[in-house]
């Protein structure tokens, strides 16, 4: 059975809630129009702040769904406060400042006319019955590939290439974005501009990628190469020179610290 498109579906309202009650936002159309996966750093990092702060244990692969930014009522705004994890960051997520739920997270990438939604961090009524489609910064997730994943759905390691960004862009549930409208109550980004200050969380930024990850190993096994050969070197100075041997001697035990000190961080590399 097909699903029906956003023209052939009614708008009914729906409300999206943190988990202690104490804010909502009622939005005007309750069902989402996109859904995607995300294992980007940053949805990773902000889940693991606000747990810590008193919020549910973070999802390894986060459910993201958009809807329209048309906000009808805003319950509790004096418990709402929006946050951003660093300085220069994009994403904007609005939380609950008693149990850190997350409602809303705006981003400049949504044209002012979506925003997302994480039901594994709040409580809602609203229409969820999308299909998957993308999974997207997957070159940040640390995590062996689950054999539950949907086979068919589009992966997105990253959008570091023009070319990557135009397909993401052009997915069928994404294009509708770009449509301006009126809407019946208020955009997120009114919202945002009502709450007065954004917190920014100055969090370090996460670079743990898996392209990171190999480069940084490689670069350790360059420098392990360049100590052994270096150590090969002087043994046989030391031995083939009196004259040297002194000097050789002194290099020696140098390399030999740099040595242990890889050996103690990163194991023994003497089998490699």
């Amino acid at each position: 059975m097909t699903q029906p498109n956003s023209e052939q579906r009614s708008e009914t309202s729906g409300t999206i809630r943190c988990l202690c009650g104490a804010c909502s936002i009622t939005v005007a159309n309750n069902q989402a129009s996109c859904y995607v996966r995300c294992g980007c750093n940053d949805c990773r990092q902000f889940a693991q702040y606000a747990h810590l702060k008193g919020g549910v244990s973070p999802v390894s692969l986060p459910r993201l769904f958009y809807f329209k930014s048309d906000i009808l009522t805003v319950e509790g705004k004096e418990n709402i406060k929006g946050l951003k994890l660093r300085a220069g960051g994009a994403s904007t997520r609005l939380c609950c400042k008693n149990c850190y739920s997350v409602l809303a997270v705006d981003h400049p990438a949504h044209w002012g006319n979506v925003f997302l939604m994480l039901p594994d961090y709040c409580s809602h009524d609203c229409d969820l019955t999308r299909p998957l489609s993308a999974y997207i910064n997957m070159s940040e997730f640390y995590a062996e590939e689950d054999p539950k994943w949907e086979p068919y759905v589009p992966l997105f390691e990253s959008f570091r290439f023009r070319r990557q960004r135009m397909q993401y862009n052009l997915l069928p549930d994404r294009i509708p974005w770009r449509d301006s409208f009126k809407p019946k109550g208020i955009r997120l980004s009114d919202l945002i501009k009502q709450l007065n200050t954004v917190e920014i969380l100055n969090l370090n930024e996460s670079k743990k990628s898996i392209p990171d990850l190999e480069e940084q190993i490689e670069n350790l096994n360059r420098d392990l190469r360049s100590l052994k050969n270096q150590l090969i070197l002087m043994r046989e100075i030391a031995d083939a020179s009196e004259f040297s041997k002194s000097k050789a001697q002194s290099e020696l035990i140098s390399l030999s610290e740099k040595l242990l000190h890889y050996e103690k961080r990163f194991g023994d590399t003497r089998s490699s």
